[in-house]
C-alpha cells in the first residue's frame, strides 16, 4: 500500500510514452491500494487511512491515526470506481496474467459492497447489494468460457494450469523457485508430500 501511495505521489514526474500507459499504471495501483484496504478493513476494521506518500515522521504520525471504517470503505469504492472507468483491458493476455484487468476491478469492487451490505448500516444494504449485484453481473459477464462446468474443477488448483485457467481472475504470479519471486505459501498449505496446489513438494 505504501508503494502503491509511493508510485501515485510521484508519477507525474515521470515522462510516459503515451498518456495510456501513464493511466494504465495510476489504476494499476489504485486497484491495489484498495485491495489492502480491503483486506485490512475486512479483518481490523477501523484502520488509518493514507493516500500520500510518507516523508517523515510528523506526517507519519499525523495520517496514521484509525479511520472509522466507513471512512475506509469510501476511499477503497473511490478508487475502485475510478478503476473500472479507466482504459485497462477487459481481461488480461495470457503474457499479462498477475496485472489487473477491468473484470477484477468490477469483480472486487462487486465483493467490497457486497461486504458493506452485511456489515455497515442496515439502512444502506438494499443499495449496497443491488450495487454489489451490478458490478459481480459486469465481472461475470466478461468471462471468456461459456459455463463453469465447461472447466475441469482440478483444473483451478493445478499448478501447471496456474496462468492459463480462464476461471483465474487475478491472481499474484509467482515464479516457480526464483529465489526472489517465488512463495512458499502454497506448498506450506497442502498435505505432507503433496504437490497439489504447489509443484515443490512440501515436507
Amino acid at each position: 500500500m505504501s508503494r502503491a501511495n509511493l508510485v501515485l505521489s510521484n508519477i507525474d514526474k515521470v515522462k510516459f510514452s503515451s498518456d495510456s500507459i501513464k493511466t494504465q499504471y495510476i489504476e494499476e495501483m489504485k486497484f491495489i491500494r484498495a485491495c489492502m484496504y480491503f483486506n485490512l478493513v475486512s479483518e481490523f476494521g477501523d484502520v488509518p487511512v493514507v493516500t500520500e506518500a510518507l516523508s517523515d515522521a510528523d506526517q507519519a504520525t499525523a495520517l496514521t491515526v484509525r479511520a472509522p471504517r466507513e471512512k475506509v470503505y469510501t476511499q477503497i469504492v473511490q478508487d475502485l470506481k475510478d478503476v473500472v472507468s479507466s482504459n485497462l483491458p477487459v481481461v488480461q493476455s495470457l503474457a499479462n496474467k498477475g496485472r489487473v484487468s477491468m473484470q477484477a476491478a468490477n469483480g472486487l469492487l462487486g465483493q467490497v459492497y457486497l461486504t458493506m451490505a452485511t456489515t455497515l448500516d442496515p439502512g444502506n444494504a438494499a443499495t449496497n447489494l443491488e450495487n454489489a449485484k451490478a458490478y459481480l453481473t459486469a465481472c461475470y459477464n466478461m468471462r471468456t468460457f461459456a459455463n463453469l462446468s465447461d472447466l475441469p474443477f482440478p483444473d483451478v488448483f493445478d499448478a501447471n494450469k496456474k496462468g492459463t485457467n480462464p476461471e483465474i481472475i487475478w491472481q499474484i504470479v509467482y515464479v516457480q523457485g526464483d529465489p526472489v519471486y517465488s512463495s512458499n505459501l502454497a506448498a506450506n498449505n497442502q498435505a505432507k508430500g503433496e504437490t497439489i496446489n504447489s509443484m515443490y513438494r512440501s515436507c
